[in-house]
C-alpha cells in the first residue's frame, strides 16, 4: 500500500463520519471498544462470530489507548479481509513486530489523529524532526510516520527537497 493510497483512506473516512476521533468513528460502524484488552497486550481487533470485535485497555493513558485505537481503526478499514478471513491484529505493552500491515497501521492513525498544519507550523519555526516528535507529547512515536506522509504527498517538510528521489513510489514498506 502506499502512503498516498492511505491518505485517501483516512480522508475518506473522516469525510463520511465527520470525525477524527478513531472511537466515535468505531461506534458509528456499530463496534464498541471494549476498555480492557487480552493480558499481555495493549489493543486487539479480531472478528467473532461474524462481528468485529476491538480491545484497547485503559492502563497505558488516555492519549495511548487513543493511539492504538486509531490503529485498530486503520486495520478495520485497510485489513478488512484479513481480519474477515480470521486474521488477529495485536498491539503488545512492549514492542510491536516489524511487520508492513503494522506500518500502515500507524501511517493511518498519524494521518488521522495529526493534522497537517501542525507539523507545517511547527517546520516553518525551523524544527527539527525530533523537536517535532518531542512537540508531540504521547504521539511522538506517530511523528516520522506523519512527516513521511506528508513528503509522499510533496509537502515539503523538514528540508525534504534532498529526499525527493527517493519518495517517488512512496510505498509504506520503505518507512521501516
Amino acid at each position: 500500500m502506499t502512503a498516498e493510497y492511505i491518505y485517501k483512506c483516512v480522508r475518506a473516512c473522516v469525510g463520511v463520519y465527520g470525525t477524527c476521533e478513531p472511537e466515535k468513528i468505531f461506534e458509528m460502524r456499530g463496534c464498541a471498544v471494549k476498555r480492557r484488552a487480552p493480558p499481555g497486550l495493549s489493543g486487539m481487533i479480531c472478528v467473532k462470530d461474524g462481528r468485529l470485535v476491538v480491545y484497547a485497555g485503559e492502563e497505558s493513558g488516555a492519549s495511548q489507548r487513543r493511539i492504538i485505537v486509531a490503529k485498530l481503526l486503520g486495520h478495520a478499514i485497510m485489513h478488512r479481509e484479513e481480519l474477515c478471513g480470521g486474521r488477529v491484529f495485536e498491539y503488545a505493552e512492549r514492542g510491536t513486530p516489524r511487520d508492513p500491515r503494522a506500518a500502515e497501521a500507524a501511517l493511518f492513525a498519524a494521518e488521522l489523529l495529526i493534522p497537517d498544519v501542525r507539523i507545517s507550523e511547527l517546520d516553518k519555526f525551523g524544527f527539527t524532526e525530533g523537536q517535532i516528535a518531542a512537540s508531540l507529547g504521547n504521539m511522538r512515536a506517530l511523528a516520522a510516520p506523519k512527516i513521511y506522509a506528508m513528503r509522499c504527498r510533496g509537502v515539503s517538510v523538514c528540508g525534504s527537497a534532498a529526499r525527493a528521489d527517493f519518495m517517488k513510489r512512496c510505498d509504506v514498506e520503505n518507512l521501516f
